[in-house]
């Protein structure tokens, strides 16, 4: 298995999606202190954020990953890429504080820069197997079309364990909660 350390230019999403994903429009006129307010998040989860990748590359094979555990995506694969990446637990506590404290604008704004920053993450990664492997599917994660959500634990136990991120084995819900795992196939 490969840890990866993600630079911290691959962290910052662009601003607008950022805005997206908080339910605003990237507009020029957005008040100064909203402006403000942003600035304080991007570099509130910037402190907070301790982003780490755990990766490994298998087979699709008797020996190595069963295509019955593949959804219908992956099945032409002959192997695959499996990560699982993460901004860390601080964050998902802050959020939660920022939550209980009723600070609710603050918490919705960290939430969403956490979350467009693992994306972020996410598609940096994705580039970095391309230009090592090629032509592959599209990047999926379990809970989405025809793999199940509890998968992620599997996938944890036998081809990502780490003492980072753990799947819960009942609902496949990850902790810290800003974290993904993911699947390419190459052909």
């Amino acid at each position: 298995m490969e840890i990866i350390i993600p630079p911290t230019q691959k962290i910052y999403s662009s601003r607008r999606r950022f805005l997206f994903r908080a339910g605003m429009k990237d507009d020029k006129n957005i008040p100064v202190e909203i402006q403000r307010r942003l600035q304080q998040t991007i570099d509130l989860g910037l402190e907070l954020a301790d982003p780490i990748i755990f990766s490994e590359d298998a087979q699709v094979a008797e020996y190595g990953i069963d295509r019955g555990f593949l959804p219908q995506l992956l099945q032409n694969s002959h192997s695959v890429s499996l990560f699982v990446s993460t901004l860390g637990r601080q964050i998902d506590k802050k959020i939660m504080s920022l939550s209980e404290q009723n600070m609710v604008l603050a918490a919705m704004l960290l939430d969403a820069w956490a979350s467009e920053s693992l994306e972020t993450i996410n598609m940096w990664y994705d580039d970095v197997l391309r230009s090592k492997f090629g032509d592959g599917t599209r990047r999926f994660s379990p809970g989405y079309g025809d793999m199940d959500i509890k998968k992620n634990y599997d996938i944890l136990q036998n081809w990502l364990p780490n003492n980072k991120i753990v799947a819960n084995k009942k609902t496949g819900i990850l902790q810290p909660q800003k974290s993904t795992v993911c699947l390419i196939g190459w052909k």
